[in-house]
């Protein structure tokens, strides 16, 4: 259970990021995380986006990047969200490539995988869920990469208790990057 104490509505450029949020666009609400989206230069500024952990297109289901939403209004939850693994760790084989909605586990940094593009073909970008920033899959100096297959996320109650929210890649279906 949540407390109605931390639930507001504003835009979603000001909400801090790694709150989760609904943003209220077209599509009816859609759960989310605020995140900060880097521009395209080089050391540049970012600007206030979304990760909307569950989008359909083309009958998928799939994280996807909001950039264009910071004017939206959205519900923000005023919690931050909490993302664990069950064990046995599922890991893919070192070489392998993350298909959307894994998490790169990159040195001590984890960041859900999402697609930058309709239908989950564009670039992938990794975010992190504790700050909502967007993280380096190849960070440097070098360091040791895992991809997790399974996970769960969700938010601490008023209880102290983790309530899941999301658990992929069960609330997904099967996807990958090379379905046509």
């Amino acid at each position: 259970m949540f407390t109605f104490k931390n639930l507001s509505t504003k835009s979603v450029g000001e909400v801090a990021p790694g709150n989760l949020i609904y943003v209220l666009g077209e599509q009816g609400p859609q759960f989310a995380m605020r995140i900060e989206h880097p521009s395209d230069a080089p050391n540049g500024p970012t600007y206030a986006a979304a990760l909307i952990f569950r989008y359909e297109i083309s009958g998928k289901t799939l994280p996807v990047i909001d950039a264009g939403c910071a004017p939206y209004p959205c519900i923000d939850c005023g919690v931050h969200p909490e993302l664990v693994w069950d064990p046995p760790l599922e890991l893919l084989t070192a070489g392998a490539s993350p298909d959307v909605g894994h998490v790169l586990l990159s040195g001590k940094e984890a960041g859900i995988s999402s697609s930058y593009g309709p239908g989950g073909y564009g670039r992938r970008q990794y975010w992190n869920p504790y700050t909502g920033k967007a993280i380096d899959p190849r960070p440097s100096p070098p360091v040791r990469t895992a991809i997790i297959v399974k996970w769960r996320l969700g938010a601490i109650d008023l209880n102290g208790d983790f309530r899941q929210l999301i658990a992929f890649p069960d609330d997904y279906g099967k996807w990958t990057a090379t379905e046509g």
